[in-house]
């Protein structure tokens, strides 16, 4: 049963502080207003831009002017992504040392805001996902290894799945 004071129903959402963390339009409250003045920019954004050229598309500066297009309007870090990698505890250990990664993000001794640097993810960390946001062409090298990695990790979580998925 809803509560008839506060309509949450698609679009009415509130949104909260954390949420509005880096939101450059204050009038913007709800998941509604939010997809609301998104859907605007994504659109002047596409008004503005030519079809791109296929190596422009896997382009990584091209790919950010693109998000910064899309999403500058709104949201005051359009342009940054995080890249996610779920390694193996042994690569994640290496890296990070022994200790768990706490339950809460703020507890740890990362800024989770920092560009360029590799450090566990915020919220996966503790099932050892790492992140970067912006990788440099530098990092991105730096990386190539757990990517690969993690492609492996993936797929061998997918083959021990099967058998389950078979006998269901």
């Amino acid at each position: 049963m809803s509560d008839p004071l506060f309509d949450t129903s698609d679009g009415n959402t509130p949104i909260d502080e954390d949420e509005a963390l880096g939101l450059k339009l204050t009038w913007v409250r709800t998941r509604g207003d939010l997809n609301e003045a998104e859907a605007a920019n994504i659109l002047d954004a596409r008004r503005a831009i030519r079809s791109p050229a296929v190596d422009e598309v896997l382009d990584d500066h091209w790919l950010r002017q693109l998000h910064r297009r899309m999403f500058g309007d709104v949201w005051d870090r359009a342009g940054v992504y995080r890249l996610n990698i779920g390694v193996s505890p042994a690569t994640y250990r290496a890296r990070f040392g022994p200790e768990p990664f706490p339950q809460e993000p703020a507890e740890s001794c990362y800024d989770f805001t920092t560009l360029d640097t590799v450090m566990p993810h915020p919220v996966y960390g503790a099932m050892f996902w790492l992140c970067v946001l912006n990788p440099s062409d530098e990092t991105f090298l730096d990386v190539q290894p757990l990517i690969e990695e993690a492609r492996e990790v993936a797929l061998a979580r997918a083959q021990r799945a099967r058998p389950l998925e078979a006998s269901g």
